[in-house]
């Protein structure tokens, strides 16, 4: 007996939750309980009652929208029939949002799968970077190789206003790093759309190489990055980000005779990088 009056209050509950809901009358006699997001253009979007998923019904399939306060549209059986805004049910800010995104990845789908990256910041610490970027996965992975030129940019800004690399002073000479050096190494981005052109980012870093500003030092650098990247339009982007992980020098030699070349030390970095999408 008690087990008959759950079932019939369970029975009693789902109906009432039926009633509320929102209801589509499909023209070939049947109905779709759910919750209805908007009816724009072509098209009606709705929230599936059972797997709670936005999902879309073309207009002309459908001859009536009931929402559950009772108001009621009828569709003509136009296939390109437009319908002014005024149809539109009432939208919440998650709605809104969900909305807007789906419409961007929509229009990002089209942009490209390839950025070449310069790192402008790069500059100033005596590295010139170019990088390539492939992306994958509907643009939610990439993968990411850089190349840099490294140099000592006091000198470089020493040669190119006086016309010579060497500081006038002997001390200062021997205590100021030359020549060039090369790093690269591997990046993998795994990027989520915080809202439309904006995407947070994060993953491993990895760099190899010879930084000659730091006294010609050559080691391998290991870090979890995450960012923001802004996507300006079809063909730009800009990442912002931030870096945390260590520094091993190499084992063939070190700049530095005081550090352990056995030991890893703490390392950061800040990166700015601009694409573009090729």
């Amino acid at each position: 007996m008690r087990g008959f009056l759950i079932y019939i209050l369970l029975f009693v509950l789902y109906s009432t939750d039926v009633v509320s809901q929102d209801k589509l009358f499909l023209r070939k006699d049947s109905v779709i309980h759910c919750r209805i997001v908007s009816i724009s253009g072509a098209d009606i979007t709705y929230r599936d009652s059972v797997l709670s998923k936005i999902k879309f019904i073309k207009k002309y399939k459908v001859l009536i929208a009931e929402y559950s306060t009772g108001e009621v549209h009828v569709f003509s059986d136009l296939r390109e029939d437009n319908f002014s805004d005024s149809t539109k049910a009432p939208e919440s800010g998650r709605e809104k949002g969900e909305r807007l995104l789906r419409e961007w990845k929509k229009k990002e789908a089209g942009y490209a799968n390839y950025l070449i990256g310069f790192y402008p910041s790069d500059v100033l610490v005596g590295r010139l970077t170019l990088a390539y970027e492939r992306l994958f996965a509907n643009k939610t992975i990439g993968v990411n190789v850089p190349f840099s030129l490294t140099y000592n940019p006091s000198r470089t800004l020493r040669y190119l206003t006086t016309g010579s690399s060497t500081p006038s002073n002997t001390n200062n000479a021997q205590n100021s790093p030359s020549g060039v050096g090369f790093i690269s190494g591997l990046d993998v981005n795994y990027y989520y759309d915080i809202e439309p052109e904006t995407k947070y980012y994060f993953g491993p870093r990895l760099r190899y190489g010879t930084d000659v500003l730091l006294g010609n030092i050559e080691g391998v650098t290991f870090q979890i990055q995450n960012g923001i990247m802004l996507l300006s339009d079809a063909n730009f982007t800009t990442n912002v980000g931030f870096g945390i992980g260590f520094f091993k020098l190499s084992s063939r030699y070190s700049g530095l005779s005081l550090a352990d070349r056995k030991q890893a030390y703490p390392w950061m970095s800040i990166t700015w990088r601009i694409c573009f999408r090729a």
